[in-house]
């Protein structure tokens, strides 16, 4: 059920993309068309859930916040106790989404490093092609001058 969904979401997105994207999937046997592809794409969904963990890691900080805030507004005792409760429970959560984060942190740092170690192997001069790019260009505006 998790890989329709994930294929059916691939498609989607492909769709929306202008259909540019709506390649044959690769067999076993074929190699991807860059040589980096699969480790970049892995760093590209790691990134982009490490930025989700950290909006959930916020809104749970803000929940704490004003939980905390209502404790302290609280009138009586069964209020307090229901508020303390409240406040038991945010921090729970924001404790949780904490060590995913920090997990995926870890998962981001591992991918980046494989992502690297494809990159050298494939252009070993360790020369970086966007700075590569931007220094060529730099050179032919002086020259133009």
């Amino acid at each position: 059920m998790n890989h329709a969904r994930t294929a059916v979401a691939a498609f989607a997105a492909a769709l929306a993309l202008g259909g540019g994207a709506l390649a044959a999937p690769a067999t076993a046997g074929e190699k991807p068309s860059e040589p980096c592809a699969q480790k970049q794409a892995q760093y590209d969904r790691a990134t982009a859930k490490l930025a989700q963990l950290t909006e959930r890691f916020e809104n749970k900080q803000a929940k704490v916040k004003k939980e905390r805030k209502e404790l302290r507004g609280a009138d009586d005792a069964t209020e307090k106790r229901e508020e303390r409760q409240d406040l038991r429970e945010a921090k729970a959560k924001k404790v949780k989404v904490a060590k995913e984060k920090k997990a995926q942190v870890q998962r981001v740092n591992r991918a980046e490093m494989r992502l690297t170690k494809c990159l050298e192997a494939v252009d070993p001069s360790g020369d970086d092609p966007i700075e590569t790019e931007t220094e060529t260009e730099t050179e032919t505006e002086t020259e133009t001058d």
